[in-house]
């Protein structure tokens, strides 16, 4: 369900009203909950819960400006040519057969590009929070440096968009 923003200039208002339906679905989340759920699975839900927290700072703002949907198709790309060359190579040494260098080198650089595909994803909703006037917004830095560090940055980024559905 779209947002019905009674005021358009929501990026720079932070008191603008928003329609009480869209706040009802929007539900705060547990950022520790979704962050033991990462740990669970080694990492993996960390993407999903990227794009959902894109999803809704989308939604709190009324309008797409993180592009979910093309990011999310490039990620199911890249993600599953990492996985496919992972299973490969895995194949491979289970049959005692030494997989050629190249793959390793390949497997290696598609891993650092999800990585920068996903820290791409998380500056965006750390920008459009700052943009929302919200307070405490790690900078660009540290949300990298958080970020690597297995992503705390998460938990944080969550936290604040659990106080602007707070104050809404």
């Amino acid at each position: 369900m779209p947002c019905v923003v009674l005021n358009s200039n929501l990026a720079e208002n932070r008191n603008t009203i928003v329609d009480k339906r869209f706040v009802m679905q929007l539900k705060k989340k547990n950022p520790i909950l979704h962050w033991v759920i990462m740990m669970i699975t080694f990492g993996q839900y960390a993407f999903i819960w990227a794009f959902l927290m894109a999803r809704d700072v989308n939604e709190l703002q009324g309008e797409e400006k993180i592009e979910i949907k093309k990011n999310a198709k490039i990620f199911v790309l890249l993600w599953s040519i990492y996985f496919i060359v992972f299973v490969y190579l895995n194949l491979r040494y289970l049959t005692g057969i030494i997989p050629p260098a190249p793959l390793f080198f390949g497997e290696f650089t598609l891993g650092v590009v999800l990585l920068i595909f996903f820290i791409r994803v998380v500056l965006k909703v750390g920008s459009e929070l700052r943009k929302m006037k919200e307070e405490n917004i790690p900078s660009t830095e540290n949300l990298i440096f958080l970020s690597l560090i297995y992503m705390i940055s998460l938990p944080i980024l969550q936290s604040k968009i659990n106080k602007i559905l707070k104050h809404r």
